[in-house]
């Protein structure tokens, strides 16, 4: 175990001999934690479009609900980047474009189903893993 003060510890080739066991293992181990880091990207990327998705129907019934004019969305964007400033994705620009693709796809509700339950049986599964 490395000391408090982060010096790194070597290992003397004296006192360890690397078998093709080790070898196996490592090599396991680096597969797995690839894996890992594949699905956690995955598992992301999912939550961020349920997020659009919900975020695009939201623009969409506010602006039919209230009367905020027409600078709804530049006044939006400047909140949520102001508030996430590290965040990408919140420009006007896109505003429209998470808007768009909702207004798109939730009009094709055929095609939406089949989607969203090839992502519900992709999240069963993996999480059943």
């Amino acid at each position: 175990m490395a000391e408090k003060n982060n010096i790194p510890q070597f290992v003397n080739s004296d006192s360890f001999m690397a078998d093709k066991n080790y070898v196996k293992w490592l090599s396991d181990l680096k597969k797995r934690f690839h894996i890992a880091q594949l699905k956690a990207a995955v598992k992301v990327n999912t939550e961020m479009l349920k997020f659009y998705w919900s975020l695009g129907e939201d623009i969409c019934e506010k602006q039919k609900q209230y009367k905020w004019g027409a600078n709804f969305m530049k006044r939006l964007s400047l909140d949520l980047r102001a508030e996430f400033p590290k965040a990408e994705g919140f420009s006007v620009v896109n505003l429209y474009y998470i808007k768009r693709w909702f207004v798109f796809y939730s009009s094709h509700t055929n095609f939406f189903y089949q989607a969203g339950k090839k992502l519900q049986d992709v999240e069963n599964s993996t999480s059943a893993n």
